[in-house]
């Protein structure tokens, strides 16, 4: 959980708990006068679990939305912010995000500095992920968001800038179009039909990554130029 984007106290509080009220594991499953509020917080620590879910379960969970929120990042681990994209499940989801991100990434790299580089991966990252952390809760990973944004980046660039000359292939970006529509769908059809609720096709990070991508290529921060070096 170090470099997910929060994390839950419940370890700190069981750690501490034991030190404090030291006792078996059975024991611990029974109520106790003695420290039992601080018992009761090793069963229960509260986490946040994304709005999807809260209005979904509404009202039946509507404390959570009262729940501790950005608990590590506030406690100054700040590379929370952007970590959960370096993270993945499956080693074919890494390549299937490194390959895209060499044919995307060497495009931006040749016509803007380094630092210009680097700056719209965290700045597009951090915003998915920030994203998908309110609508969905905690548990999440994956560069695909970058992505994303990196084709939003280039297809604003195309259309807003087009002396730039990148050169992503508009059926490429089609495909993104599509690929977004469809998630924004299929979270329409969970979110309203109950029999669904159970279902979760929230990755609300792609859609945020991509307007975010085109966002930063309608500005005029990123121009292309001859910039090999920092």
């Amino acid at each position: 959980m170090t470099f997910a984007y929060d994390a839950s106290r419940s370890p700190e509080v069981f750690v501490d708990s034991i030190v404090e009220y030291p006792m078996s594991i059975e024991e611990r499953s029974v109520p106790s006068k003695d420290g039992g509020e601080e018992k009761k917080d090793i069963c229960y620590v509260p986490l946040w679990k994304g709005l999807y879910k809260i209005f979904l379960d509404w009202p039946y969970n509507k404390q959570d939305i009262y729940v501790p929120m950005f608990v590590k990042i506030r406690e100054g681990q700040i590379w929370r912010l952007f970590t959960p994209s370096i993270m993945h499940r499956r080693l074919v989801q890494i390549f299937f995000c490194m390959s895209w991100l060499w044919i995307l990434g060497c495009q931006i790299e040749e016509r803007v500095k380094k630092w210009q580089y680097l700056a719209i991966m965290i700045i597009v990252g951090v915003v998915a992920n920030t994203v998908h952390y309110l609508v969905s809760g905690i548990f999440f990973m994956g560069y695909t968001g970058v992505i994303c944004g990196l084709v939003g980046f280039i297809w604003s660039k195309q259309r807003y800038a087009p002396w730039e000359g990148y050169p992503l292939q508009r059926g490429v970006a089609s495909l993104f179009l599509i690929t977004i529509v469809g998630i924004l769908a299929m979270q329409f059809v969970s979110f309203t039909i109950s029999s669904c609720q159970d279902i979760n096709f929230i990755n609300i990070s792609h859609i945020a990554g991509a307007l975010t991508g085109i966002a930063l290529g309608k500005t005029s921060f990123f121009p292309k130029g001859l910039n090999c070096f920092f």
